[in-house]
């Protein structure tokens, strides 16, 4: 049985990452079960062969193997750091429990209070998120709008040269 936690920051259903990381998964498998066929697409007759599919294993999906590696190491940070502050705050009231005094722990950690939930991404990682993810989709994106259109190019040719 799966349990989904709710957070105050969305579902799982809301996640962008979640839903990349899903299409990633998806496209691996389709790639995985079509070996040596060419790869439909649902709004060009003509379906990738085997050059297009060889760009997509070796340019694109990389790319999003490394986005999500990124996000991964963006999350791992965050989860340290809010197990960090749950740990300092933990120490600070073991010791405030026990009569001693916390001034040179308080001065250790900035305060920012403990959280039950993990921390949305804060402007740091959100500036990580544009400068290094978003141009390497738009990127994936305007090749696969490049190939989708040389791809209707052919097949235009095609069509008057049949004529």
């Amino acid at each position: 049985m799966v349990h989904i936690t709710t957070s105050p920051y969305g579902s799982p259903e809301q996640d962008p990452f979640l839903l990349l990381e899903s299409s990633l998964r998806c496209i691996e498998a389709i790639l995985r079960c079509q070996v040596n066929q060419p790869l439909r697409r649902s709004w060009i007759e003509h379906p990738y062969g085997e050059e297009e599919i060889a760009l997509l294993e070796e340019e694109m999906l990389p790319v999003l193997q490394r986005f999500l590696q990124r996000i991964d190491e963006i999350d791992a940070e965050l989860e340290e750091e809010l197990e960090a502050q749950i740990a300092f705050e933990q120490l600070r009231s073991q010791l405030a429990a026990e009569g001693e005094g916390c001034e040179a722990l308080e001065a250790l950690l900035p305060r920012r209070g403990p959280s039950p939930h993990p921390q949305p991404y804060g402007s740091e990682e959100i500036t990580l998120l544009e400068e290094e993810v978003i141009p390497a989709i738009h990127s994936y994106l305007a090749w696969i709008d490049e190939l989708d259109q040389r791809r209707l190019a052919e097949q235009e040719l095609l069509q008057r040269c049949q004529l």
